[in-house]
């Protein structure tokens, strides 16, 4: 279980950081927005499964949740990864106040990646890996 853990967490690092380094470096293509929404929603999809793993792998093996700092950064980071889409959305659903959403969006979204690389590292660390 902890291959599908790991696998699906590091998959939605890797979407999302695509994701905000298209939106960030890429934006006279007219494609960007289309492939960022899709990438980050697959993204945070992949970190929602990859966070079931994780609960069904400590379920099993009969450990507490949230033990170690790996799983601290785990939630925090699980709830950055529903928060940035989630502030993306809104700046379409509510265009009037699009500008204050992007100011929170954007900032949100490098910060969400940043603590994944964390999350991962410390994760990587508790399990032997390094």
């Amino acid at each position: 279980m902890i291959w599908v853990h790991g696998g699906f967490v590091t998959v939605a690092f890797m979407l999302m950081a695509t994701a905000a380094v298209i939106a960030r470096y890429l934006k006279k293509k007219r494609w960007r927005i289309a492939v960022h929404r899709a990438m980050g929603g697959a993204g945070a999809a992949c970190a929602f499964i990859g966070v079931a793993g994780a609960f069904v792998m400590v379920f099993r093996y009969g450990g507490p949740h949230l033990s170690v700092p790996h799983t601290w950064w785990g939630a925090v980071t699980l709830f950055g990864s529903v928060l940035t889409p989630t502030l993306g959305a809104m700046q379409f659903r509510f265009p009037r106040r699009a500008a204050t959403f992007r100011k929170i969006h954007r900032p949100s979204g490098w910060i969400t990646v940043i603590l994944m690389a964390a999350t991962i590292v410390t994760g990587a660390a508790h399990a032997g890996i390094f």
